[in-house]
Protein backbone atom coordinates (compact mmCIF):
# COMPACT_ATOMS: atom_id res chain seq x y z
CA UNK A 1 0.00 0.00 0.00
CA UNK A 2 1.60 3.34 -1.15
CA UNK A 3 2.48 5.82 1.53
CA UNK A 4 -0.14 9.02 1.95
CA UNK A 5 3.02 11.96 0.81
CA UNK A 6 1.91 15.78 1.25
CA UNK A 7 3.78 18.25 -0.64
CA UNK A 8 4.72 19.91 2.71
CA UNK A 9 6.95 16.81 2.84
CA UNK A 10 8.05 17.51 -0.62
CA UNK A 11 9.10 20.71 -0.27
CA UNK A 12 11.07 20.03 2.98
CA UNK A 13 13.17 17.18 1.01
CA UNK A 14 13.48 19.14 -2.08
CA UNK A 15 14.12 22.57 -0.03
CA UNK A 16 11.75 24.37 -1.57
CA UNK A 17 8.09 26.02 -0.51
CA UNK A 18 5.34 24.46 -0.89
CA UNK A 19 3.95 26.82 -3.47
CA UNK A 20 6.87 25.72 -5.96
CA UNK A 21 6.26 21.82 -5.43
CA UNK A 22 2.85 22.97 -6.45
CA UNK A 23 3.71 24.30 -9.33
CA UNK A 24 5.99 22.08 -10.48
CA UNK A 25 3.47 18.97 -10.01
CA UNK A 26 1.03 20.83 -11.87
CA UNK A 27 3.45 21.83 -15.07
CA UNK A 28 2.54 25.52 -13.97
CA UNK A 29 4.94 28.34 -14.99
CA UNK A 30 7.06 29.97 -12.17
CA UNK A 31 9.89 27.51 -11.24
CA UNK A 32 12.87 26.79 -13.54
CA UNK A 33 12.93 23.78 -15.24
CA UNK A 34 15.88 22.51 -12.94
CA UNK A 35 13.51 22.26 -10.40
CA UNK A 36 10.63 20.76 -11.79
CA UNK A 37 12.46 17.59 -12.22
CA UNK A 38 13.86 17.68 -8.83
CA UNK A 39 10.26 18.25 -7.62
CA UNK A 40 9.32 15.09 -9.65
CA UNK A 41 12.28 12.80 -8.68
CA UNK A 42 11.86 13.40 -4.70
CA UNK A 43 7.98 13.09 -5.22
CA UNK A 44 8.86 9.80 -6.58
CA UNK A 45 11.05 8.39 -4.10
CA UNK A 46 9.05 9.68 -1.49
CA UNK A 47 6.28 7.41 -2.85
CA UNK A 48 3.80 10.52 -4.19
CA UNK A 49 2.29 8.16 -6.35
CA UNK A 50 3.05 8.39 -9.81
CA UNK A 51 -0.21 8.33 -11.90
CA UNK A 52 -1.15 11.71 -9.77
CA UNK A 53 1.65 13.20 -10.70
CA UNK A 54 1.79 12.85 -14.91
CA UNK A 55 -1.93 12.87 -15.43
CA UNK A 56 -2.07 16.11 -13.37
CA UNK A 57 1.30 17.58 -15.55
CA UNK A 58 -0.30 16.83 -19.12
CA UNK A 59 -3.82 18.20 -17.87
CA UNK A 60 -2.45 21.09 -16.74
CA UNK A 61 -0.25 21.52 -19.63
CA UNK A 62 -3.17 21.15 -22.31
CA UNK A 63 -5.02 24.30 -20.93
CA UNK A 64 -3.02 26.96 -20.12
CA UNK A 65 -2.91 28.67 -16.87
CA UNK A 66 -5.00 32.00 -16.04
CA UNK A 67 -4.51 35.23 -14.06
CA UNK A 68 -7.36 36.98 -13.11
CA UNK A 69 -7.94 40.49 -13.13
CA UNK A 70 -10.10 42.34 -11.51
CA UNK A 71 -10.71 46.01 -12.05
CA UNK A 72 -13.38 48.57 -10.90
CA UNK A 73 -16.01 48.63 -13.94
CA UNK A 74 -15.51 52.85 -13.78
CA UNK A 75 -11.96 52.33 -14.54
CA UNK A 76 -12.47 49.92 -17.18
CA UNK A 77 -14.88 52.70 -18.81
CA UNK A 78 -11.45 55.25 -18.82
CA UNK A 79 -9.18 55.08 -22.08
CA UNK A 80 -6.51 57.63 -20.87
CA UNK A 81 -4.57 55.36 -18.84
CA UNK A 82 -6.17 52.10 -17.24
CA UNK A 83 -7.42 51.27 -20.66
CA UNK A 84 -3.78 50.74 -22.25
CA UNK A 85 -2.38 49.32 -18.65
CA UNK A 86 -5.09 46.28 -18.77
CA UNK A 87 -3.81 45.86 -22.68
CA UNK A 88 -0.15 46.10 -21.46
CA UNK A 89 -0.83 43.57 -18.81
CA UNK A 90 -2.93 40.76 -20.55
CA UNK A 91 -0.17 41.35 -23.14
CA UNK A 92 2.75 40.39 -20.69
CA UNK A 93 0.54 37.45 -19.35
CA UNK A 94 0.26 35.63 -23.22
CA UNK A 95 3.97 35.99 -23.48
CA UNK A 96 4.23 33.68 -20.77
CA UNK A 97 1.59 31.55 -21.88
CA UNK A 98 -0.83 32.10 -20.11
CA UNK A 99 -4.57 33.76 -20.64
CA UNK A 100 -6.26 36.43 -18.35
CA UNK A 101 -9.66 36.51 -16.96
CA UNK A 102 -11.13 40.22 -16.35
CA UNK A 103 -13.73 40.93 -13.57
CA UNK A 104 -15.17 44.50 -14.39
CA UNK A 105 -16.53 45.15 -10.82
CA UNK A 106 -19.71 47.01 -10.31
CA UNK A 107 -19.95 48.85 -7.45
CA UNK A 108 -23.11 46.51 -5.90
CA UNK A 109 -20.38 43.49 -6.23
CA UNK A 110 -17.82 45.47 -4.73
CA UNK A 111 -19.91 46.20 -1.39
CA UNK A 112 -21.43 43.14 -1.18
CA UNK A 113 -17.90 41.42 -1.25
CA UNK A 114 -19.01 39.59 -4.13
CA UNK A 115 -16.41 37.45 -5.83
CA UNK A 116 -15.77 36.50 -9.31
CA UNK A 117 -17.48 33.72 -11.05
CA UNK A 118 -14.26 32.47 -12.20
CA UNK A 119 -12.31 32.59 -8.79
CA UNK A 120 -12.51 29.23 -8.29
CA UNK A 121 -11.37 27.72 -11.73
CA UNK A 122 -9.08 25.20 -11.50
CA UNK A 123 -6.35 26.83 -13.81
CA UNK A 124 -6.85 30.45 -12.13
CA UNK A 125 -3.06 30.68 -10.78
CA UNK A 126 -2.47 33.92 -9.32
CA UNK A 127 -4.33 37.34 -9.43
CA UNK A 128 -3.95 41.25 -10.34
CA UNK A 129 -6.00 44.06 -9.26
CA UNK A 130 -5.70 47.85 -11.29
CA UNK A 131 -5.95 50.85 -8.83
CA UNK A 132 -8.50 51.10 -5.84
CA UNK A 133 -10.67 48.41 -4.69
CA UNK A 134 -12.23 48.78 -1.15
CA UNK A 135 -10.18 47.10 1.61
CA UNK A 136 -12.87 44.53 2.59
CA UNK A 137 -12.63 43.30 -0.98
CA UNK A 138 -9.58 43.39 -1.52
CA UNK A 139 -8.98 41.06 2.01
CA UNK A 140 -11.19 38.31 0.85
CA UNK A 141 -9.84 38.28 -2.85
CA UNK A 142 -6.12 38.27 -1.46
CA UNK A 143 -7.40 34.98 0.99
CA UNK A 144 -7.82 32.75 -2.53
CA UNK A 145 -4.68 32.61 -4.42
CA UNK A 146 -1.25 34.74 -4.48
CA UNK A 147 -2.34 38.72 -5.57
CA UNK A 148 -0.37 41.54 -6.60
CA UNK A 149 -1.96 45.53 -6.45
CA UNK A 150 -1.55 47.57 -9.43
CA UNK A 151 -1.63 51.42 -8.99
CA UNK A 152 -2.70 50.91 -5.23
CA UNK A 153 -1.98 49.96 -2.14
CA UNK A 154 -4.07 48.91 0.83
CA UNK A 155 -1.95 49.23 4.39
CA UNK A 156 -4.61 46.98 5.30
CA UNK A 157 -4.05 44.34 3.08
CA UNK A 158 -0.99 42.21 3.19
CA UNK A 159 -0.24 41.76 -0.83
CA UNK A 160 2.68 43.61 -2.80
CA UNK A 161 1.99 46.21 -4.66
CA UNK A 162 3.49 47.75 -8.08
CA UNK A 163 3.27 51.90 -7.62
CA UNK A 164 4.18 54.88 -8.79
CA UNK A 165 6.42 57.47 -6.59
CA UNK A 166 3.54 59.86 -6.26
CA UNK A 167 4.67 61.86 -3.73
CA UNK A 168 8.32 62.07 -4.80
CA UNK A 169 6.61 62.95 -8.63
CA UNK A 170 4.89 66.08 -6.68
CA UNK A 171 8.02 67.16 -5.18
CA UNK A 172 9.41 67.22 -8.46
CA UNK A 173 6.74 68.70 -10.17
CA UNK A 174 6.85 71.73 -7.88
CA UNK A 175 10.79 71.82 -7.25
CA UNK A 176 10.38 72.35 -10.86
CA UNK A 177 8.18 75.42 -10.86
CA UNK A 178 10.30 76.89 -7.84
CA UNK A 179 13.21 76.67 -9.84
CA UNK A 180 11.29 78.71 -12.23
CA UNK A 181 11.19 82.20 -9.69
CA UNK A 182 7.77 81.01 -8.71
CA UNK A 183 6.68 81.86 -4.97
CA UNK A 184 3.10 81.28 -4.94
CA UNK A 185 2.03 78.15 -6.16
CA UNK A 186 -1.19 76.54 -5.90
CA UNK A 187 -2.17 72.63 -5.82
CA UNK A 188 -5.44 71.95 -8.30
CA UNK A 189 -6.49 68.17 -7.93
CA UNK A 190 -9.38 65.50 -6.67
CA UNK A 191 -9.57 64.64 -3.00
CA UNK A 192 -12.24 62.75 -1.70
CA UNK A 193 -12.79 60.13 0.82
CA UNK A 194 -13.12 57.67 -1.86
CA UNK A 195 -10.68 59.21 -4.22
CA UNK A 196 -7.14 57.54 -5.11
CA UNK A 197 -4.06 57.38 -2.84
CA UNK A 198 -2.25 59.06 -5.39
CA UNK A 199 -3.60 62.18 -5.12
CA UNK A 200 -3.20 62.87 -1.73
CA UNK A 201 0.53 61.59 -2.29
CA UNK A 202 1.30 63.84 -5.04
CA UNK A 203 -0.48 66.37 -2.90
CA UNK A 204 2.02 65.74 0.10
CA UNK A 205 4.80 66.00 -2.60
CA UNK A 206 3.57 69.57 -3.48
CA UNK A 207 3.13 70.68 0.11
CA UNK A 208 7.06 68.94 1.33
CA UNK A 209 8.56 70.97 -2.17
CA UNK A 210 7.21 74.31 -0.86
CA UNK A 211 8.37 73.89 3.40
CA UNK A 212 11.73 73.63 1.92
CA UNK A 213 11.99 77.01 0.17
CA UNK A 214 10.98 80.29 2.94
CA UNK A 215 10.16 82.09 -0.29
CA UNK A 216 6.98 80.15 -1.08
CA UNK A 217 3.28 81.33 0.36
CA UNK A 218 0.97 78.56 0.28
CA UNK A 219 0.07 76.02 -0.05
CA UNK A 220 -3.08 76.93 -2.22
CA UNK A 221 -5.26 74.31 -2.21
CA UNK A 222 -8.05 73.90 -4.82
CA UNK A 223 -10.15 70.77 -4.27
CA UNK A 224 -12.59 69.75 -6.99
CA UNK A 225 -15.39 67.13 -6.80
CA UNK A 226 -14.56 65.40 -10.50
CA UNK A 227 -11.59 66.10 -12.33
CA UNK A 228 -13.88 67.12 -14.96
CA UNK A 229 -15.91 69.34 -12.78
CA UNK A 230 -15.25 72.65 -14.68
CA UNK A 231 -17.78 75.09 -12.78
CA UNK A 232 -16.17 74.16 -9.18
CA UNK A 233 -12.81 74.68 -10.99
CA UNK A 234 -14.29 77.94 -12.21
CA UNK A 235 -15.43 78.56 -9.12
CA UNK A 236 -12.36 77.61 -7.43
CA UNK A 237 -10.50 79.96 -9.05
CA UNK A 238 -12.87 83.02 -8.68
CA UNK A 239 -12.80 82.53 -4.75
CA UNK A 240 -8.72 82.97 -4.92
CA UNK A 241 -8.02 86.45 -3.54
CA UNK A 242 -4.59 86.42 -5.60
CA UNK A 243 -3.79 83.94 -8.57
CA UNK A 244 -0.98 81.78 -8.30
CA UNK A 245 1.94 81.90 -10.77
CA UNK A 246 2.00 78.35 -11.01
CA UNK A 247 -0.28 75.31 -10.50
CA UNK A 248 0.88 71.56 -9.87
CA UNK A 249 -2.21 69.43 -11.46
CA UNK A 250 -2.67 66.16 -9.99
CA UNK A 251 -3.03 64.84 -13.06
CA UNK A 252 -3.44 66.04 -16.41
CA UNK A 253 -6.82 65.67 -17.14
CA UNK A 254 -7.05 68.61 -14.22
CA UNK A 255 -4.09 70.28 -16.26
CA UNK A 256 -5.78 70.23 -19.39
CA UNK A 257 -9.33 71.64 -18.14
CA UNK A 258 -7.53 74.41 -15.88
CA UNK A 259 -5.10 75.42 -18.68
CA UNK A 260 -8.78 75.88 -20.46
CA UNK A 261 -10.17 77.97 -17.81
CA UNK A 262 -7.39 80.11 -17.56
CA UNK A 263 -7.28 80.49 -21.40
CA UNK A 264 -11.17 81.55 -21.30
CA UNK A 265 -10.42 83.94 -18.61
CA UNK A 266 -7.81 85.91 -20.57
CA UNK A 267 -4.76 83.92 -18.45
CA UNK A 268 -1.85 83.23 -20.60
CA UNK A 269 -0.36 79.84 -20.09
CA UNK A 270 2.74 80.16 -19.88
CA UNK A 271 3.33 83.59 -19.93
CA UNK A 272 1.13 84.74 -17.05
CA UNK A 273 0.86 81.30 -15.49
CA UNK A 274 2.81 78.06 -15.52
CA UNK A 275 0.80 75.10 -14.87
CA UNK A 276 2.39 71.49 -14.90
CA UNK A 277 0.02 68.12 -14.96
CA UNK A 278 1.03 63.96 -14.02
CA UNK A 279 0.75 60.94 -16.25
CA UNK A 280 1.32 62.23 -19.24
CA UNK A 281 -1.27 61.56 -20.77
CA UNK A 282 -2.29 62.16 -24.59
CA UNK A 283 -3.57 65.20 -23.16
CA UNK A 284 -0.58 66.76 -22.24
CA UNK A 285 0.58 66.98 -25.85
CA UNK A 286 -3.04 68.01 -27.94
CA UNK A 287 -3.43 70.27 -25.06
CA UNK A 288 -2.32 74.01 -25.99
CA UNK A 289 0.18 74.72 -25.15
CA UNK A 290 1.50 71.32 -24.41
CA UNK A 291 1.62 70.22 -20.89
CA UNK A 292 4.65 70.27 -18.75
CA UNK A 293 3.78 66.61 -16.80
CA UNK A 294 5.63 63.52 -15.00
CA UNK A 295 5.43 60.49 -17.04
CA UNK A 296 4.11 57.00 -15.88
CA UNK A 297 4.64 54.14 -18.49
CA UNK A 298 2.17 51.77 -18.46
CA UNK A 299 4.09 49.31 -20.18
CA UNK A 300 6.64 49.17 -17.54
CA UNK A 301 3.81 49.33 -14.72
CA UNK A 302 2.00 45.83 -16.37
CA UNK A 303 5.76 44.35 -17.05
CA UNK A 304 6.46 44.86 -13.63
CA UNK A 305 3.14 43.69 -12.17
CA UNK A 306 3.20 40.49 -13.78
CA UNK A 307 6.74 39.75 -13.36
CA UNK A 308 5.99 40.19 -9.67
CA UNK A 309 3.26 37.91 -9.30
CA UNK A 310 5.13 34.81 -11.15
CA UNK A 311 7.34 35.62 -8.37
CA UNK A 312 4.72 35.44 -5.76
CA UNK A 313 3.59 32.79 -7.16
CA UNK A 314 6.45 30.66 -6.08
CA UNK A 315 7.40 32.42 -3.10
CA UNK A 316 4.32 32.73 -1.01
CA UNK A 317 5.83 32.87 2.43
CA UNK A 318 8.21 35.61 1.63
CA UNK A 319 7.26 39.32 3.39
CA UNK A 320 5.34 41.55 1.48
CA UNK A 321 7.17 44.36 -0.71
CA UNK A 322 5.87 47.56 -2.59
CA UNK A 323 7.82 48.49 -6.07
CA UNK A 324 7.61 52.29 -6.30
CA UNK A 325 8.53 53.07 -9.54
CA UNK A 326 9.98 56.73 -10.49
CA UNK A 327 7.88 59.01 -12.79
CA UNK A 328 9.63 60.52 -15.63
CA UNK A 329 9.89 64.55 -15.73
CA UNK A 330 8.55 65.90 -19.06
CA UNK A 331 9.51 69.74 -19.59
CA UNK A 332 7.22 71.20 -22.22
CA UNK A 333 5.95 74.55 -23.18
CA UNK A 334 3.12 75.01 -20.33
CA UNK A 335 5.82 76.56 -18.01
CA UNK A 336 8.09 79.30 -17.86
CA UNK A 337 10.55 81.07 -15.84
CA UNK A 338 9.07 84.17 -13.98
CA UNK A 339 10.24 87.68 -14.23
CA UNK A 340 10.58 89.86 -11.25
CA UNK A 341 8.33 92.13 -10.72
Amino acid sequence: MSRTISQESIAQAVGVSKNAVSLALAGKPGVSEKTRQRVVQVAEQLGYSKPEIAPRRKARRAQAQTIGIVVRETFLQETLFFGPLLAFIQHQVAALGMNTLVHALSPEEEEAVQMPDWLDSQNLSGLLTISKISTKFLDALSRHLPMVLVDHYDPLVACDAVLTANMVGGFVATHHLITLNHDHIGFMGLITSDGAPSNYERAAGYQMALTTNPRCTGPEMCLLASETDSVTLSKQLDDLSTMPTAWFCANDVVAFHLVRCLRDRGVDVPNDVSVVGFDDLQLATVSEPPLTTLRVDPNLFARRAVDRLVWRMNHPDVAVEHLSIRPTFISRESTRARQPS
